[in-house]
């Protein structure tokens, strides 16, 4: 989901007409409106019953802040960059780089104690 959002970000940012624009517009939506009942349905999981409420509070106000301070810090990394479609292409890449890393890492086979 999040490979996706980032790659919908990237084709945002490196778009050179309307059309290119609206395909990563889609593909990027499309991923946000699966990020808020998957990120809940992991946080839920990983939560113990007991601290459930505690935990989904959490996660609620930490997601919440993120949405409150994202436009600031897209604000901030435009000083350098001359376009806002730079600044799409360049969290897009980051993301697409970082999901590679982390795919990589998740991938990779763990030995066997037994």
């Amino acid at each position: 989901m999040l490979a996706i959002m980032v790659f919908g970000l990237v084709l945002i940012g490196a778009s050179t007409g309307s059309g290119m624009l609206l395909a990563g517009l889609a593909v990027q939506q499309m991923a946000a409106g699966m990020a808020v009942p998957t990120l809940i349905a992991w946080a839920r999981g990983k939560t113990p019953s007991a601290m459930r409420g505690r935990g989904m509070g959490l996660w609620t106000s930490a997601f919440f802040m993120g949405q409150f301070l994202s436009p600031a810090a897209f604000a901030l990394t435009g000083i350098g960059l001359a376009s806002v479609l730079g600044r799409f292409l360049l969290f897009g890449s980051f993301g697409l780089a970082l999901a590679a890393v982390l795919f990589a890492l998740c991938r990779r086979p763990t030995k066997d104690l037994a």
